[in-house]
């Protein structure tokens, strides 16, 4: 699929709390509370609280960046078109996972038995 439908129901993503930030070679991963999981193999933007907004392709340098949003919850999720999963965060941090790969899976959410593929 290239996009996540606006309509797709990402609601059990409110409240869940970001435990670990995993990082592979092509790949990093969310694993959140309560048994959920985002696997990221695309562009993502990261937006800190009142600072500047940066790109990031190379799961290490989107790892280490992630690391301040480790032990928070979100608070407001939302899928801007065309694709693009947005996650407020508690602490102010903003992460918009883009699908950025038309041929390849760009990322995927997880939720217990449910898994939605980007």
């Amino acid at each position: 699929m290239y996009g996540l439908p606006v309509g797709t129901d990402v609601s059990f993503l409110m409240e869940s709390s970001l435990v670990q930030v995993c990082i592979g070679e092509n790949e990093t991963i969310l694993n959140m509370h309560p048994r959920i999981s985002i696997m990221i193999a695309s562009v993502v933007r990261v937006i800190p609280p009142g600072g500047a907004e940066s790109a990031f392709e190379d799961s290490r340098q989107l790892g280490t960046a992630l690391l301040p949003v480790l032990g928070s919850s979100v608070t407001d999720v939302s899928i801007v078109p065309p694709g693009t999963l947005r996650l407020t965060w508690s602490s102010g941090y903003v992460i918009e996972i883009i699908d950025s790969w038309k041929e390849f899976e760009s990322y995927t959410v997880t939720n217990a038995d449910r898994t939605i593929v980007v």
